[in-house]
């Protein structure tokens, strides 16, 4: 794990945004890889609490890895494709700094300085959505595709909120960090209905269920609001909304025209 972080902060050196040609733009690659960049900045933050609470933590740790990785990756092809765009290039620029602060910062992975890698991870997610957002704006022939992007936010924003429960959950119940536990926000409400508007989408009722999903939330709010200490169980519950989640994500984003 250590070489890793090593090995990633030497690449900071070597990182810089490569212009490709305006007809080279994979538009909806390159939102796909933010949207997936925005999903892992949660993760991250969800396994270093897991991981610190000792649930799962070999195997926690080797999700990290391969998440950090798939992260570094979808930056470099990202700054490889980005369009001739003074907007979008700002917009990666901010995403680039942000990330290089997040690589320094997980380095130390003390619990003293969870203060400043829950920070740097929650801004890491942010200049994700922004760049996605200025992407998009920019080019309108994705508007024909407005109707898919938001069922994706729905499934992102789902993945964020359900990762953001097991955050505060461990924060709350086994770290204490009451100062972090309050800045995360817990809002079972908006998954419910995030799922009762995805549920209504054709075109996803013809390949997958959106109940199962449901049963397995309800589980997950059970877990959270029992006084018992159960984060293995709370874990288990969210991996699997989680999994199917992002199997939904991967099912919309084939569904974007190129």
């Amino acid at each position: 794990m250590k070489k890793l972080f090593f090995s990633i902060v030497l690449l900071m050196m070597f990182s810089s945004p490569v212009m490709a040609q305006e007809d080279e733009n994979p538009i909806g690659e390159l939102a796909k890889r933010l949207y997936e960049n925005e999903m892992l900045a949660n993760r991250f933050l969800k396994n270093f609490v897991l991981a610190k609470s000792q649930v799962f933590k070999a195997k926690i740790m080797k999700d990290l890895d391969k998440s950090l990785a798939l992260f570094d990756d979808n930056i470099a092809y990202i700054s490889m494709h980005l369009p001739d765009d003074n907007k979008v290039r700002d917009d990666f620029m901010k995403l680039q700094e942000q990330w290089n602060i997040y690589r320094l910062a997980i380095i130390d992975l003390d619990l003293k300085n969870y203060k400043k890698i829950v920070n740097s991870t929650l801004l890491l997610g942010t200049e994700c959505q922004k760049m996605r957002e200025t992407l998009l704006s920019e080019h309108p022939k994705y508007d024909d595709n407005k109707k898919v992007f938001k069922y994706i936010d729905y499934i992102v924003e789902n993945i964020k909120d359900i990762d953001g429960i097991v955050i505060n959950y461990v924060f709350k119940n086994q770290l204490h960090f009451s100062e972090i536990e309050k800045a995360l926000k817990i809002d079972f409400s908006t998954v419910k209905k995030n799922l009762a508007k995805l549920a209504k989408y054709k075109k996803i009722q013809e390949k997958r269920s959106i109940k199962d999903m449901g049963n397995s939330l309800v589980m997950i709010e059970n877990v959270y609001n029992n006084q018992n200490d159960r984060p293995k169980l709370l874990y288990s519950n969210t991996k699997y909304f989680s999994r199917k989640s992002y199997l939904l994500f991967y099912e919309l984003i084939g569904q974007l025209q190129n």
